[in-house]
């Protein structure tokens, strides 16, 4: 629509210039969100009305945040002439992982297919696109452009409404490999292309796992804790963290190796705040636990494990019993992960938390997936049934087998201390 310019309602042609310049000065400051607010304010202003609380509520809001966009922007700078680019998430992240992973950046931070060329290791030559995101969302935007590889830095799993600028997890995926199983099973390639969670888990290089396609020093490791979500929030003495599940210590261990782990993890996990689900909890001390014990809880068949920096003495010193964490210890974490959550929230008790007990009345048995979560594998057969069909992997067993197996977790389970 041509013609002359509609102004706003406290600039017009009859106005009191007054009233229009101290509305323009107002919305200079950030002092009003809109034209209406400025309007009711400056007017008041003028006319000598004293503004009630919610004027002052308006402008005391907007003055804060302007000052705390203004501490954004100072840190911003010392960011941006600190590495030598414009300080975005992802140029803040080339530069992080320049440094850790010895990678040479490319000068254009646009280079078309990959940002730089790993310097040393067995990595040496291959060229590298570093992807940056505050979640771990199971997504990856692949490029049409040729590269070696994809290293991604990664918060934690998981939506949220705030995004802070963290590392908790970090995947090396190898580009052509990758897009060749992708499309075999005809995913559609490109912006947030959907990853299964296994090969998330397969490409994981931080934490670092005995399986990990890229292993990483004590001096990478200690660089990548300084950007995790527990040292960008800093302590807070009134929130619950993980560590805080391994009080008190059980009255029985399985081998003499266990107290000298679970008081590892206490250690590691004293100062990472609490996950907002007991699932994500089981993924933090599974996770922590292959780092620590040095194999995967779910995925090693072995009954148990030795480890040096266990042992202190006695006929099983730096003996790990797998199955003892699989069956008692960490359910009885979780377990208590949920108690504390459900206190927190108002809530009654959560339903206990087994890998093989009993669920309304009827014996059942729980199975570590993948990613170190619990969940339901199948239900002991009556008396009319021969097998225990396991649901989820689809295997069978023979009903004695599948009655040894709950004889003995349930006859673990009466011997177990109350704070289990």
């Amino acid at each position: 629509m041509c013609g002359r310019p509609r102004l706003p309602p406290v600039v017009t042609p009859t106005c009191d210039l007054a009233l229009a310049c101290l509305a323009v000065t107002l919305l200079r400051q950030g002092r009003a969100e809109s034209w209406e607010a400025v309007s009711r304010t400056s007017r008041d202003l003028l006319i000598g009305r004293q503004p009630d609380q919610e004027d002052h509520k308006l402008i005391d809001e907007v003055e804060r945040l302007a000052a705390l966009i203004r501490e954004k922007n100072a840190a911003e700078r010392k960011i941006a002439a600190l590495i030598g680019r414009p300080a975005t998430s992802g140029n803040i992240g080339e530069f992080v992982a320049a440094k850790v992973f010895g990678i040479s950046l490319m000068t254009s931070g646009s280079h078309p297919g990959y940002d730089g060329v790993f310097q040393r290791g067995p990595l040496a030559g291959k060229t590298v696109n570093v992807k940056t995101d505050s979640r771990h969302e199971l997504v990856l935007d692949i490029s049409s452009h040729p590269c070696d590889y994809y290293l991604v830095l990664t918060g934690r799993p998981g939506r949220a409404s705030v995004r802070p600028w963290v590392i908790d997890s970090v995947f090396l995926f190898e580009h052509q490999r990758l897009v060749a199983d992708l499309t075999s099973r005809a995913v559609k390639i490109g912006v947030a292309t959907s990853i299964r969670t296994a090969d998330w888990a397969a490409a994981q290089v931080y934490p670092p796992r005995p399986a990990s396609p890229l292993q990483l020093t004590s001096d990478q490791i200690a660089l990548l804790r300084l950007f995790s979500t527990a040292a960008a929030e800093g302590p807070d003495d009134d929130a619950p963290t993980v560590g805080v599940l391994f009080d008190p210590e059980p009255g029985t261990w399985g081998l003499r190796g266990d107290p000298y782990l679970w008081r590892a993890l206490r250690k590691r996990l004293a100062d990472e705040p609490m996950p907002a689900s007991p699932d994500e909890v089981a993924r933090v001390i599974h996770g922590t636990f292959e780092e620590l014990a040095g194999t995967a809880l779910a995925d090693d068949p072995a009954e148990d494990i030795y480890r040096r920096e266990f042992a202190h003495g006695g006929m099983s010193s730096g003996m790990i019993s797998l199955e003892t964490w699989r069956r008692q210890l960490v359910p009885a974490l979780v377990q208590r992960a949920m108690t504390l959550l459900s206190a927190s929230e108002g809530k009654p008790p959560a339903s206990r938390y087994d890998p093989m007990g009993k669920m309304d009345g009827e014996y059942v048995v729980w199975k570590p997936d993948d990613r170190g979560e619990y969940a339901f594998a199948g239900i002991l057969a009556d008396d009319t049934e021969e097998t225990l069909k396991v649901i989820m992997s689809e295997e069978r067993c023979s009903r004695e087998e599948a009655e040894t197996i709950l004889r003995d977790a349930l006859q673990a389970d009466d011997d177990a201390p109350e704070a289990l």
